[in-house]
Order: C-alpha cells, then sequence, then structure tokens
C-alpha cells in the first residue's frame, strides 16, 4: 500500500474537464477535499457545493446543483461538494473535474476550486 495525493484547480471559465492522468480500478477508494468559490455573471458566488437548489436540464449533470464541482468517471458525474471519503469509481477508468455550467456557458463565470485527492497507487490500472 502506498498513499498518494494528486493535486489540482478547476477553473469555473474552463469548459474542459481537468484530467488527473490516472486510470483507476472500478470499486477503488479514493478520498476527495476541495475549497474555494465560484460564481456566474460574477454575482452569485458559492462554494463546491453549487448553487443551492437551482438544477437545469442544459447543464453538463442535469441532476446536479449549477456551478457544483463534479468528478467525472466514464459516463457518471458525482458532485464532490467539499469532499469526499472514500469514494468508490463506477468504472475502471481515467478521473477528470469539471463545474457544471451548460456547454458553452461558461463565458461569465469567475473563481474556481482547489483539490486535494488521496489514492493508494495499488488501485490504479496496471
Amino acid at each position: 500500500m502506498t498513499l498518494q495525493v494528486w493535486t489540482g484547480h478547476v477553473n469555473a471559465i474552463d469548459e474542459t474537464p481537468v484530467s488527473t492522468e490516472l486510470n483507476f480500478k472500478a470499486g477503488s477508494k479514493v478520498t476527495i477535499v476541495s475549497s474555494g468559490f465560484a460564481a456566474y455573471k460574477a454575482a452569485y458566488w458559492f462554494g463546491p457545493s453549487g448553487q443551492f437548489q437551482k438544477q437545469s436540464p442544459d447543464l453538463v449533470a442535469p441532476n446536479e446543483l449549477t456551478g457544483a464541482l463534479l468528478v467525472k468517471c466514464g459516463h457518471t458525474y458525482t458532485s464532490v461538494v467539499g469532499g469526499l471519503l472514500n469514494w468508490s469509481p463506477p468504472t475502471d477508468d481515467n478521473l477528470e473535474f469539471v463545474y457544471n455550467d451548460a456547454p458553452g456557458g461558461y463565458f461569465n463565470n469567475d473563481g474556481g476550486f482547489d483539490l486535494q485527492m488521496q489514492y493508494d497507487t495499488d488501485d490504479l490500472q496496471s
């Protein structure tokens, strides 16, 4: 067992997901911690959990809150909120992080979220 830490940053204005470039095995365990603030239209600021009670069918992940920090594994998006303890990727795949907004609508966002992810190197695909 060898624990490692990956760190990254998601800019709310960037539509392209931030890749960890780490391919995990389904069912492995990772712990993710996030912090920071982001906004859209430079007026509505919120943390990694997104804007309270605001969802839209146009979002990257329509069942998650607008502006939420998401982790993507395969075709599945999960809200990070402030962190995920011992979260299990649902499929064998690379993990990516993205701000939840409508494609083409990232231009009026500001801020972003810092990330730390702890994982065991034994949980990586070879």
